[in-house]
C-alpha cells in the first residue's frame, strides 16, 4: 500500500489509540529534541525490547512522562531563579549561562547555539547534552551571585569575547 517511509510512519501512528493533542505532543517532542535525540530513544526502547525488560506501553509512557515533568520542572526553576528572584532578562540569562556553561570547558560546538531561539526551548536543548543538576547547580550559582552582591549581570563576559 504506502511503500515509503512517511507512509509508513504514518500508518503505524494512526494504528496507535494516540488522540490529536497527544500526536501534537509528540511532534512539538521531536522538534524540540531533534532527530539523533529521538534515535536514541527509540534505539534505548528497542534494546529494552530485545533484553525483555519493555513490559507495557504504559510502563514507556510513564516513563517519558516523567522525563518530560523532569525538564519542565529544571526549566521552571532556572526561569524562577533567573528571570524572577535575580530579575535578568532572558537574553541575560541566557548569556549569563552560556558562560558558566562554556567555563566549565564544555565544547560550544556541543551546545545549542543560544542565539534567535526562546529562552525555554535552548534550556530544552542545552537539557539534552548538559546534565540537570549542572544546569541547575550553574542557574543557582548566577542566581545567588547577583542577588547577593558579588557580581551583576555585566560582570560576567560576553558571548563570542573567548570566555
Amino acid at each position: 500500500m504506502m511503500a515509503d517511509i512517511e507512509g509508513k510512519v504514518l500508518l503505524l501512528l494512526a494504528a496507535s489509540d494516540l488522540s490529536a493533542t497527544e500526536l501534537r505532543t509528540f511532534f512539538k517532542t521531536i522538534d524540540r529534541l531533534g532527530a539523533s535525540r529521538m534515535l536514541q530513544k527509540i534505539d534505548a526502547i528497542r534494546n529494552l525490547a530485545l533484553s525483555g525488560e519493555l513490559e507495557a506501553p504504559s510502563r514507556l509512557s510513564g516513563f517519558d512522562r516523567e522525563r518530560m515533568s523532569d525538564f519542565d520542572l529544571v526549566i521552571s526553576n532556572v526561569e524562577r531563579g533567573l528571570l524572577n528572584e535575580a530579575g535578568l532578562s532572558k537574553a541575560e540569562a541566557t548569556r549569563l549561562l552560556w558562560s558558566e556553561l562554556l567555563g566549565r570547558g564544555l565544547d560550544g560546538v556541543n551546545l545549542p547555539s543560544p542565539n534567535k531561539i526562546a529562552f525555554r526551548l535552548w534550556l530544552a536543548r542545552v537539557l539534552d547534552v548538559v546534565p540537570e543538576s549542572l544546569v541547575t547547580h550553574l542557574a543557582s550559582k548566577i542566581r545567588n551571585e547577583i542577588l547577593h552582591g558579588h557580581k551583576s549581570p555585566s560582570d560576567w563576559p560576553l558571548m563570542g569575547s573567548g570566555s
